[in-house]
């Protein structure tokens, strides 16, 4: 069981829905999912990041352990537990002692996923063969080609170019199977996304994922609609050549296998239902990475109101479970989490939306575009993203193992 609150280590409880602690058994909390915040500081600035970081800060080990005696404790049989940062590299030695207490201590009969986010620019080769070697899961965020990598720091294309080839080299297994690469697409790198993306498969990666950047992310106009439609209209040409002769989709958008059948009433993220969290540098967990405490400076507005929705409590109350409900309630005040058909962007109502089953549109992009007011407005940048990407999705064959 995780320990006691305790101040010192920032495990003390507070958070959005009040309860008493009764000083029984804690109740269960089915957790799939769990996100560790191991370092809030960052060695890269990139120039699209939302992420402000401005106190750095380090997760005490007994947060961590207690995060890692929380997801014992859901009784699931397959979670995953994700290591991200800032950059946690920075902090390896934490990296270390998470990966070894997990593999220890996991229970008879149940089964962990291990992964690790990272920029790669601190990745050596002591890092890297002990990751291997624990089969942990590695996700690199590469933007792709030189122009579209530019916006993480002029240094780190020369840096991954050299650092991927000898991951392929001295640990093939382990990259083949293992290590994946996440893009992030802005308005301006729109022109480079399918020479990135093949160049992504190029280098080896069995796995590229392309998301838009969120936040204050400027130059979008209608203008680059079409830009936008070529580039995955290429993609989709490329990937189906790159299937047809191997039988591998490695861009994740492309993948399709039986058709999932949402209605419009659906809600675009499963946030609320509490099978995923994240447990911050300081002890307190959040229902998603990306509005986590330390993440944020001084957040205002529907953005601040999302935050402390999400701020369940901290993660060695031995009743933090009893405060899901009112979490939930929390969440559903903000109005993001609703049913998917009830937003809308500049290219009309989510409702009319020939896409709207399918759509991925994540509702935080909504709470931290600049001077976000209404958690109806899907980012207009964000809305064509996902439209494209469907559009050509559908028209992709479907993978009989996908």
């Amino acid at each position: 069981m995780p320990p006691r609150p305790s101040s010192e280590e920032g495990l003390a409880a507070d958070g959005p829905a009040g309860t008493r602690d009764t000083g029984g058994p804690p109740e269960r909390w089915a957790l799939e999912s769990l996100f560790l915040v191991l370092t809030s500081a960052c060695n890269l600035r990139c120039a699209y990041c939302y992420n402000a970081r401005a106190s750095p800060a380090r997760m005490a080990w007994p947060t961590a352990e207690a995060a890692v005696a929380r997801l014992w404790a859901g009784g699931e049989r397959d979670v995953h537990l994700l290591l991200t940062g800032g950059e946690p590299l920075l902090e390896f030695p934490l990296v270390r002692r998470v990966v070894e207490h997990v593999r220890r201590t996991t229970p008879r009969g149940r089964r962990v996923s291990l992964h690790l986010l990272t920029n790669g620019t601190r990745l050596g080769e002591e890092a890297a063969a002990f990751l291997a070697k624990h089969r942990v899961a590695l996700q690199l965020s590469f933007d792709g080609v030189e122009p579209a990598q530019r916006l993480r720091g002029a240094w780190t294309s020369s840096a991954l170019e050299a650092l991927v080839p000898r991951l392929r080299a001295r640990h093939r297994r382990w990259f083949l199977h293992r290590v994946s690469a996440a893009a992030t697409l802005v308005p301006g790198t729109i022109p480079h996304l399918a020479d990135s993306v093949e160049y992504l498969i190029g280098l080896g990666f069995s796995e590229v994922a392309v998301s838009p950047a969120f936040g204050d992310v400027r130059g979008w106009h209608d203008g680059l609609l079409p830009l936008l439609d070529g580039q995955f209209a290429r993609l989709r040409r490329s990937s189906l050549r790159h299937y047809r002769r191997t039988g591998r989709v490695p861009f994740t958008a492309f993948r399709r296998g039986a058709p999932v059948r949402l209605s419009p009433a659906h809600a675009l993220c499963d946030v609320r239902s509490g099978h995923m969290a994240t447990v911050d540098v300081d002890g307190q967990v959040y229902g998603c990475a990306m509005v986590a405490g330390s993440a944020l400076e001084r957040p205002a507005g529907l953005l601040r109101s999302v935050r402390d929705a999400m701020r369940i409590g901290a993660v060695g109350d031995p009743d933090l479970a009893g405060r899901l409900p009112g979490y939930r309630d929390a969440l559903d005040a903000t109005g993001l989490f609703g049913r998917r058909d009830a937003n809308r962007s500049s290219y009309g109502s989510c409702r009319g939306c020939p896409y709207v089953r399918d759509c991925s549109v994540c509702p935080l992009s909504i709470a931290l575009a600049p001077d976000a007011a209404s958690p109806a407005r899907v980012p207009d940048f964000v809305c064509a993203f996902s439209r494209t990407l469907v559009k050509y999705r559908r028209r992709f064959p479907r993978q009989p193992d996908a």
